[in-house]
């Protein structure tokens, strides 16, 4: 982060993704102050595949944290 953005952004809860794809298989990582989330697809699951489902992921938080605001960071 930037100091903008630990600054302007001191109360918002930050909800860090990644989805990849490699030869050996795919995944996607959820991370939140109180939370991190690791999944793995089947072999044959694109990038594509990776993202959507890290992103279903960081609606999911946004919907338990409903009452705050916050911010997804993704690639």
């Amino acid at each position: 982060h930037s100091l903008y953005q630990r600054t302007a952004h001191r109360n918002e809860i930050s909800i860090y993704t990644d989805g990849s794809k490699r030869e050996n298989g795919a995944g996607f990582s959820v991370v939140t102050r109180d939370h991190i989330m690791s999944r793995r697809l089947p072999d044959a699951a694109s990038f594509f595949t990776a993202e959507f489902h890290v992103v279903k992921l960081a609606l999911v938080l946004f919907l338990r944290y409903l009452k705050s605001s916050f911010i997804i960071y993704w690639d």
